[in-house]
């Protein structure tokens, strides 16, 4: 997501949030950019099926690594969302949680609000 004063670029789940946020505001007018589609499509709201990115490459980036030491010289393809949603769109609803651990820490480094208790609710 790349933000200037005026554009958000990159319709994924953070910029669609601030889009989001700051459009609240009347007194803002928001431009969202995305390269790829809307995706609005029944089997785009199916999880199991939504997640089947490689079948459905026009709403993905398919990247792939410089090759990793570790996996004695392999590339690795790396897949993106391109769609509104971002990678949340072929990430079949999953998330998680960081660590109550990571979010103390933030807040003890003196990020007000930060604390795993304040952004649990």
């Amino acid at each position: 997501m790349l933000v200037s004063a005026d554009t958000i670029q990159g319709g994924g789940t953070a910029a669609c949030a601030l889009a989001n946020r700051l459009s609240s505001d009347p007194s803002i007018t928001v431009l969202l950019v995305e390269a790829g589609r809307v995706s609005d499509t029944w089997s785009s709201r199916v999880p199991l099926i939504s997640a089947n990115f490689m079948a459905n490459k026009a709403g993905t980036y398919d990247r792939v690594s410089i090759p990793q030491s570790h996996l004695e010289g392999r590339e690795q393809h790396l897949y993106t969302g391109k769609a509104i949603g971002g990678t949340s769109r072929i990430n079949a609803m999953l998330y998680t949680r960081g660590s109550a651990g990571e979010y103390n820490a933030m807040a003890g480094a003196g990020r007000t609000g930060w604390g795993f208790d304040d952004v649990t609710p």
